[in-house]
């Protein structure tokens, strides 16, 4: 299988095999690929569509890529095509990576800013943020294709966010449905399984016809009007939809995102649901420059969250800071340690004093198999003595000696007297 590049440095007359030969557009890069083929694209802004691509393959993010058709001629899809039996793949290939789709004029009703269709093929798609714009009321539209999406964004998406017909398996982990028509619409007899989502402000969180059958838990609905609809009958609260047997242990409340009309989506406060992995798109943060405490999840804060409210966000970099005279905790997203996990970083930046010493421990936790390491959770400070380096982590790797469960959550704990200047 061959690997090709795209990035905005790159040129179409290059061959596309080396990031400095790389392709300068998507669809030139997609163009050379054959079935089972990968794809990396370099961050920045594309200006185009891309269509035809009836074959399957790997679409990689490396960073952030905006796929924007703003003024393109016509009305289409950024992706669209699939031949039978095949396999796309869409997602990061970089920590913080993702790709964000943004003003297509998609003129019908049910066609996806990303429209696949091919009978008995698969896709998995993670880490897209789909807007809805112009005429695209769809964000993904899936035919006879069994999909998985996982920890995507679906904003402004009038019609639907998700869109499937056909017998095929359809499955939705951690994502965000932000102020959609219907957040998810599954028909045709086969499993919709959705756990971790959060449906934000959506008409409709998730619709079902035609013999589908659900499996909906750990899902939070905020401002729904209805919060299932089968077929005809619609399920307007959290009790009803228990009362079928569904959503047991799922929330009705408000799961504060921080800043979803800018893009920020990770949650700013969690309540008594944030033991679950919800979506952690957001906003990357940076390396900080003003000689704060800068605590992030990896390369990005992702997912991480400020449980008690006295550490600042900033607003520069999207990170979370702990100035001096304050303290505070900072909270991870749940690790799934038998899927991806593998050498995840967290990492801990300042040009301040770094401390001499670090107590981590794994501590009981109630909720079933899950395990919670806490970073110098006691109420004494760090030794000052030392100065820093510029960066120093903590690197977690599956599996976790001493970790009893499948899921993991990493709990750190600053004081004022950390802060040295």
């Amino acid at each position: 299988m061959a690997t090709y590049y795209v990035n905005k440095s790159g040129s179409n007359a290059n061959n596309g095999t080396t990031p400095t030969l790389a392709k300068l557009t998507i669809a030139a890069g997609l163009a050379l690929t054959a079935n089972g083929d990968t794809l990396i694209v370099g961050s920045g802004s594309y200006n185009e569509r891309i269509t035809n691509t009836n074959n399957g393959f790997n679409l990689y993010s490396d960073g952030v890529v905006l796929l924007d058709g703003t003024g393109l001629a016509g009305t289409g899809c950024a992706i669209t095509g699939m031949a039978a039996y095949q396999t796309i793949n869409i997602a990061a290939y970089t920590t913080g990576g993702k790709f964000v789709f943004k003003n297509y004029n998609v003129s019908s009703s049910t066609l996806g800013t990303i429209n696949l269709s091919g009978t008995g093929s698969t896709t998995n798609i993670s880490n897209c943020e789909i807007y809805g714009n112009v005429n695209n009321t769809v964000g993904i539209s899936c035919s006879s294709v069994a999909a998985t999406v996982q920890n995507c964004v679906f904003s402004g998406c009038s019609g639907y966010g998700y869109y499937n017909s056909g017998n095929y398996q359809q499955t939705f982990v951690s994502n965000t449905f932000y102020n959609c028509g219907y957040g998810i619409f599954c028909s045709g007899g086969t499993t919709a399984t959705a756990f971790y989502n959060i449906f934000h402000t959506c008409t409709t969180s998730v619709r079902i016809q035609s013999g589908v059958t659900t499996n909906l838990n750990f899902n939070i609905y905020y401002t729904t009007t209805n919060l299932l609809t089968v077929n005809a009958t619609n399920y307007t609260t959290l009790a009803a939809v228990q009362a079928i047997g569904s959503e047991l242990q799922g929330y009705s409340a408000n799961p504060s995102l921080v800043d979803p009309a800018n893009g920020v989506w990770y949650l700013s406060s969690i309540g008594t649901y944030g033991a679950y992995p919800y979506s952690s798109m957001t906003k990357g943060a940076s390396a900080n420059s003003d000689g704060k405490w800068i605590i992030t999840g990896s390369a990005d804060n992702s997912g991480w969250y400020n449980a008690d409210g006295h550490i600042t966000k900033n607003g520069t970099d999207g990170a979370f800071e702990l100035t001096s005279g304050s303290s505070g905790v900072i909270v991870s997203p749940v690790y799934d340690l038998g899927s991806a996990l593998s050498n995840t970083k967290i990492s801990l930046a300042s040009q301040q004093t770094w401390p001499t010493a670090m107590l981590d421990y794994t501590t009981s936790d109630i909720r079933p198999n899950h395990q919670t390491v806490r970073i110098r959770a006691s109420a004494s400070t760090f030794n000052q003595g030392d100065v820093s380096p510029s960066w120093v982590e903590v690197n977690i790797e599956s599996p976790l000696t001493g970790v009893n469960g499948r899921y993991l959550q990493v709990e750190i704990t600053f004081q004022s007297a950390d802060v040295a200047g």
